[in-house]
Formats: structure tokens, sequence, C-alpha cells
């Protein structure tokens, strides 16, 4: 098809403008997308402690926030931590969290860790000091949707919660 010889500029300029929009139009359809429009990406998750309660015996109650960095939702399953308060081991943390989380967003989960003595000794003392501790929580978390098995590593500090012994937040 031979090119009309009497384009103006005009017309040129406004096929080459409608390419554009076209090639533009077609980038942003389709899939690679939520469906709240943001591109899918899949991040590690991490976990950290919200909240400590140790009672005077059996196993320390802890509140996990569980933070889903991904663009979409993901089903949390086996966690796994090891977790060390003022830079000691304290006690293993394995918990099946069967919680779907939604992307950009985080949740809580419940959960128990039997500390060794010493870790329990520690907080104790933080307890009637009224001081804050430091704490590593250091393992893997899996997910099932998206399947895969993260490592993670989350640093802290706990403060006593005022006129609740033994809670930490």
């Amino acid at each position: 098809m031979p090119i009309d010889q009497h384009a103006t500029p005009a017309m040129v300029r406004a096929l080459v403008v409608a390419a554009m929009l076209a090639t533009l139009a077609a980038c942003g359809a389709g899939g690679g997308r939520t469906q709240a429009g943001l591109i899918k990406r899949i991040n590690p998750p991490s976990a950290s402690i919200e909240g400590v309660s140790a009672g005077s015996a059996g196993p320390v109650r802890l509140t996990l926030r569980l933070q889903n960095f991904s663009t979409v939702p993901t089903r949390f399953g086996r966690i796994e931590a090891d977790l060390a308060i003022d830079g000691r081991p304290a006690g293993r943390l394995v918990l099946d969290a069967g919680i779907e989380i939604p992307g950009l967003s985080s949740d809580v989960v419940p959960a128990e860790a039997g500390l060794d003595p010493a870790a329990r000794a520690r907080l104790d003392a933080a307890t009637a000091a009224g001081a804050a501790v430091a704490y590593r929580l250091e393992g893997k978390i899996g997910t099932t949707d998206p399947a895969d098995t993260w490592n993670f590593t989350f640093d802290s500090r706990l403060n006593p919660v005022p006129g609740r012994a033994g809670e930490f937040r």
C-alpha cells in the first residue's frame, strides 16, 4: 500500500500518538496483577513477637505477628524458630499457623514456647526490674499458597506491661 504523499504533519503525529496509546493500553491489560491492580510480587514473609505472657509455671504464651510482604494473599503453614532472649538461647517455637493473610498485611496467632530455666529467670528478673528484654526469633516459615519455605530472622525488644507481672509487649 503506497504512503499518501499528501499526509500532513498533524495526521502523522495523530497516527503516532494513537499507536503509542494502543501499545500502552496493551501493556496494562491482563495477567500479572492482583484484583486491586497491584503487580503480583512474592516476597519473603516474617514473624515477630507481639506479646509474651510468662506466668509462674508452665509454657510461655506468645502472640506472634505474621507479616505478609507479598502483594497476593499467603497461607501460612508450619513455623519453626529458635528464640533467644538477651543474646542467649531460650527455647524453640514450632506451630502450624493455618492462617491466610491478605497481601501487604499482617495478623496475629497464639503460640506456646517452653523456655529453659535460665531464660525464664531472665524474664522474671526483667519483670522485677521493670526492664525491657532483647529477643531474636530465627527460623523458617512454611507457606502453602504460594508453596515455599522462607528463612527469617527478627530482632527486637519487649517491654514489660505496667501492672501485669510477667507480661511483655
